[in-house]
């Protein structure tokens, strides 16, 4: 199914060379290609908010938790120039504040071991991008203030430290966050809130709609970027964005279920955006399924939705959520026997709970190829726009 990140990962070869030959737009690329294909979208440009002309941009952006480990394993290649290292950092600017001090401590001591320019690394300590800085400034921040800031004072111990690095730190220890953006802005829509991820709502339903279009035993689509399944897509990759936000968040799978105003079809759909959710954070989603059930009765099939892969999959050859590969966790067995004492449940779907408790849900072989699927997917990404060849590029 194009546009699905569904390739046998163990068959898998990525792409060679994308700004020269192209890439379809539901390839999975390494990160280096990632940067690559941001900015053969771009183009030359000038002004940072320039990269939100950018789908791949955005959707790192707004999900940066899932890429920063390879963002550091990037920025230490010497194999790539500067001008993209930086908007590898750009992207990097709504890290949360505990792994932005992790991201900022690795990133000085790329610097100190000559890996990182002094350059690229007064941006990820000011990043002077969209008017948004980590709360550095605020001693009221207790742990986090005193560990942020004994990592600069390190980095000002060196009086030979070039001036730019020493602006940054100022800068960074005095600014408090803030936004210099107005509405007439020209991607402010993008950038209001750069913390907050894609519209989950929308997508659901807008994607149900198309899948109604396309669904006939196979689903076939192409990701262009008027297409919804796209963003749903973004959706299936970064699930964790999606799952809980808050008690009431709209834009979030657990009230989107719990919510009368959307179709059984459009709640099965939002599950299935769910699959590649961990354990720790898919327990949320079968606790949410338990207190949605014991209020109003549900669809059963929306209970065996949990385990079984509704919609097909193609050679990615994934049958089940990955939440099965933990099924030891006590909180996950807990969840578990949530739903079997719900005594409505029926016999058939208990036995299904009960497959999921003690492992046996899935073959031996099933679980292997999904744990290596799993690991795959940290090291490969989709790419959510299609980057023409270069040679098509020129008779533009």
């Amino acid at each position: 199914m194009e546009g699905f990140p569904c390739k046998n990962y163990k068959t898998y070869t990525p792409p060679i060379d994308i700004t020269k030959n192209g890439c379809k737009a539901g390839t999975l690329v390494t990160f280096a290609q990632k940067i690559e294909a941001i900015a053969a979208k771009v183009g030359v440009w000038k002004n940072p908010k320039d990269l939100f002309r950018s789908k791949d941009f955005v959707a790192i952006h707004k999900h940066p938790l899932y890429y920063w480990e390879e963002n550091l394993i990037y920025l230490a290649d010497p194999r790539y120039p500067e001008f993209q290292k930086q908007i590898a950092i750009y992207a990097m600017q709504g890290l949360d504040d505990m792994i932005y001090l992790k991201y900022l401590d690795k990133c000085c001591i790329l610097y100190t071991d000559k890996e990182l320019s002094a350059s690229l690394l007064s941006k990820v300590i000011y990043c002077d991008f969209l008017g948004y800085y980590p709360e550095i400034s605020d001693k009221g921040r207790g742990e986090y203030h005193t560990k942020i800031t004994t990592c600069l004072n390190r980095l000002t111990s060196n009086q030979y430290l070039p001036k730019e690095l020493n602006f940054a730190i100022k800068e960074a220890l005095t600014k408090t966050r803030g936004a210099r953006f107005t509405k007439e802005d020209r991607y402010y829509h993008y950038y209001a809130n750069p913390n907050y991820p894609f519209k989950f709502s929308k997508i659901i339903q807008d994607a149900n709609n198309e899948f109604l279009g396309y669904i006939d035993g196979e689903l076939e689509c192409s990701m262009r970027s008027n297409f919804h399944l796209s963003d749903l897509v973004i959706i299936i990759d970064h699930p964790f964005y999606y799952i809980q936000r808050g008690e009431a968040d709209p834009n979030t799978a657990s009230f989107f279920i719990h919510s009368r105003r959307f179709s059984e079809a459009e709640h099965r759909l939002a599950i299935f955006a769910m699959y590649q959710l961990n354990g720790s954070k898919y327990i949320e989603l079968l606790n949410e399924i338990e207190r949605v059930h014991r209020i109003k009765a549900i669809s059963p099939y929306m209970i065996e939705d949990l385990f079984y892969c509704l919609y097909p999959t193609g050679d990615r050859k994934i049958n089940h959520p990955f939440f099965i590969l933990d099924y030891k966790r006590t909180d996950i067995q807990h969840a578990l026997d949530g739903l079997l004492n719900i005594p409505t449940i029926s016999c058939g779907l208990k036995e299904i709970i009960r497959k999921v408790k003690n492992g046996t849900l899935a073959t031996k072989e099933e679980m292997a190829y999904m744990e290596g699927y799993r690991q795959f997917r940290k090291k490969y990404f989709t790419l959510y726009e299609t980057i023409p060849p270069r040679e098509n590029q020129k008779h533009h």
